[in-house]
């Protein structure tokens, strides 16, 4: 194992971590950077024997995979470079927390700062092949996975210390979804994807051709005009719609492409060395871009959910203390330590549906960055409390007494059929999360969770409720 250094033992040491036990360093960039600069020349090679072979047997499925095999190895190339900007990172774990080097940066977090603990894996109850540990606000620790002997003993060791903690422990699919998105319009993916397709081209076309007849030559045309639509776009997405991003970003790679395309036109000498360099180049820009980019605040677009508030007579307040139902959902809500009795919700909606009162917000983990992700909460306040009850424990027909008692068969079947969303219920809260949420998706569900509560079998809870007093 090996020893960590000196400026990571005194910022353990300034934080009481204890004793050190273990540590998992990160893929060597460099390593990486000459794994495939090896494979580029492999597939360089393999490119040329093709083409031979092509000039041998005039055979075109040949021809296709020599200009397959090339772009591999350009691709392959250029990956190497992006690789070398994530820099060296290593992980070091002590008695009582954990601290974590990216580039000879140090940081540091206490089990108890720690949020939860994911793994990803190779297909269902396959081998782990990577794993991120969460703080509760926001930082993400990626580290890499070695198997011995059938086991990691760092997840081994990880996993652990977080149950003890009481802190979740998911493999890749259990917990949020990935997307950070909350869209602010309406507008399907599909429809979305179409506008900014149809006019991300015609404007990255008028542009290039104004800029032309401005005075610019044509090649320096062709790239500034998509590159700064692309910039648009992204401007766009930030400021109106998340999804809208990506589609900046695809446009900023046009003008990468013609790049290449102008430069092995302008420089005929040898064009795999050409869009080799040049691929490098625009892989080290990408990267670097996505270090800012992480980095950058994400606006906080809420005024569809004021205009929903004020349309049906609920109340919205930008932020408010909100209850916290027990043990349970302080592992489910993002960023809630364990044993918090209440927390912070922003862009709260409160008001009552169905005869029940409900409260929405928004968990932060802090100020959000462009790429952290909301969780929008729906709680609904119940007549009594209750124990901890799943809606996963409702339809797989498992959970105790309790959950026996609530799963009604209406109930079951609005489950499976999935007219419900997934809920939780714990003391006298009803629970609903979900990210990437849509404008629309708020009344919606929140006439279908104070709906449930109100045909939950109350005569039959009222053991359970005073078990609890």
């Amino acid at each position: 194992m090996d020893a960590p250094p000196q400026k990571v033992v005194a910022l353990a040491g300034s934080r009481g971590l204890g004793a050190h036990t273990h540590t998992r360093k990160g893929e060597n960039p460099l390593g990486n950077l000459l794994f495939c600069i090896v494979g580029a020349a492999v597939l360089f090679g393999l490119s040329a024997l093709a083409a031979w072979i092509t000039k041998l047997t005039e055979i075109r499925a040949i021809g296709i995979l020599t200009i397959l095999l090339a772009l591999g190895g350009l691709f392959a190339f250029a990956f190497g470079f992006f690789m070398l900007m994530r820099g060296f990172s290593a992980l070091y774990v002590f008695q009582s927390g954990v601290v974590w080097t990216q580039n000879g940066s140090a940081q540091s977090a206490t089990w108890g700062e720690l949020e939860s603990l994911t793994i990803a894996r190779i297909g269902e109850d396959g081998e782990p092949h990577g794993g991120a540990l969460v703080t509760l606000d926001g930082r993400s620790i990626q580290f890499v996975t070695r198997m011995e002997e059938g086991r990691d003993p760092l997840v081994e060791h990880l996993t652990a210390a977080m149950r003890h903690f009481g802190r979740p422990v998911l493999d890749t699919g259990d917990g949020p979804e990935q997307s950070v998105y909350q869209p602010e319009t309406s507008l399907q993916n599909l429809t979305l994807a179409r506008i900014c397709a149809v006019g991300g081209v015609i404007g990255s076309i008028a542009l290039a051709v104004l800029l032309h007849v401005a005075g610019l030559p044509g090649p320096l045309s062709a790239i500034i005009g998509p590159f700064l639509v692309g910039l648009g776009v992204i401007a766009v997405g930030v400021f109106i719609d998340p999804r809208v991003v990506r589609a900046g970003q695809v446009f900023i790679g046009v003008s990468f492409l013609v790049v290449l395309l102008v430069v092995i036109k302008v420089f005929p000498y040898n064009g795999f060395l050409e869009a080799g360099v040049v691929l490098a180049i625009e892989g080290i820009i990408v990267a670097v871009f996505r270090k800012v980019w992480v980095k950058l605040p994400m606006p906080r677009k809420v005024g569809a959910r004021q205009k929903l508030a004020r349309r049906n007579g609920w109340a919205f307040v930008p932020e408010a203390t909100v209850p916290v139902g027990g043990p349970q959902t302080v592992t489910r809500l993002f960023g809630v330590p364990t044993g918090a009795a209440h927390t912070t919700g922003h862009a709260v909606v409160s008001g009552s549906a169905n005869a029940m009162t409900f409260t929405v917000y928004d968990r932060l983990r802090r100020p959000p960055r462009m790429t952290d992700r909301i969780q929008t909460v729906w709680v609904v306040h119940l007549p009594m409390a209750l124990p901890f009850v799943s809606s996963r424990d409702i339809v797989q027909g498992s959970g105790d007494e309790a959950t026996r008692a609530i799963a009604t068969p209406q109930l079951v079947h609005a489950l499976q059929a999935g007219a419900l969303p997934e809920f939780w219920i714990e003391g006298p809260f009803l629970y609903s999360t979900q990210l990437g949420l849509p404008p629309g998706a708020i009344g919606p569900r929140v006439d279908a969770l104070t709906r449930t509560a109100v045909a939950l079998p109350w005569p039959a809870l009222q053991r359970f409720a005073r078990s609890l007093t």
